[in-house]
């Protein structure tokens, strides 16, 4: 007789613990909904058709993020920050030479997140999702946006987020990115795309219940 078992299958202790994983993840969490406040740095440019020429230029990021357990893995994280976009630019609207061109957004987002349970002294986490924008402040070279010849400035912009984060504890640094999914200048031949790479703090200021526990 043959021995040995068929190759490519777990067996015994490594199967017990396959399922038991399995079974974790996707058990509903009975966990706590938590707050934070957030800032970061923004390195922030253009991408589009109408972006030759345009260098990266620093901005800032600051709000508000909640984490709401779906799962012991996955999580809903919406987030609410005032962000500042742009790019420096060689100025084609009646300006000479370069130019900041400076963007303020209140932004609010909808992410989904995966990473370890709340529980855990040190949690990788990575997220993704959607952010709606809306600008509240524009202008180039400290001219009003509305005041350029050949720049008719969006009021709006939906973005794709993705990033990742450590957290120990109640607070937590990560790296994400930001890719514009609109052009901030209306004119097809000057479409300028936000494009913006942040390095993110956050500290968790509060937690509550999801649910109340049963004894």
């Amino acid at each position: 007789p043959r021995l040995g078992r068929r190759p490519g299958r777990p067996v015994g202790g490594a199967r017990a613990f396959l399922l038991a994983a399995a079974v974790a993840a996707a058990q509903p969490l009975a966990a706590q909904t938590s707050f934070s406040a957030m800032a970061g740095l923004n390195r922030t440019s253009f991408s589009g058709p109408g972006s030759a020429g345009a260098s990266a230029r620093n901005g800032l990021l600051a709000g508000a993020a909640a984490e709401a357990p779906v799962t012991r893995a996955l999580s809903i994280r919406p987030e609410l920050h005032v962000s500042t976009k742009g790019a420096r630019v060689l100025s084609w609207w009646g300006t000479r030479g370069y130019g900041n061109v400076s963007l303020v957004y209140a932004q609010a987002s909808l992410l989904g997140q995966i990473g370890t349970p709340p529980s855990a002294r040190v949690r990788p986490l990575i997220y993704g999702g959607l952010s709606v924008g809306v600008v509240v402040a524009c202008s180039l070279a400290e001219r009003n946006c509305r005041d350029l010849d050949g720049f008719d400035r969006q009021s709006a912009d939906v973005s794709i987020v993705w990033g990742g984060e450590v957290q120990f504890s109640r607070a937590a640094v990560g790296v994400r990115y930001e890719s514009g999914l609109g052009s901030v200048n209306a004119q097809a031949l000057n479409a300028l795309n936000n494009a913006v790479w942040s390095i993110t703090a956050r500290y968790v200021v509060s937690r509550r219940p999801a649910r109340s526990s049963r004894p």
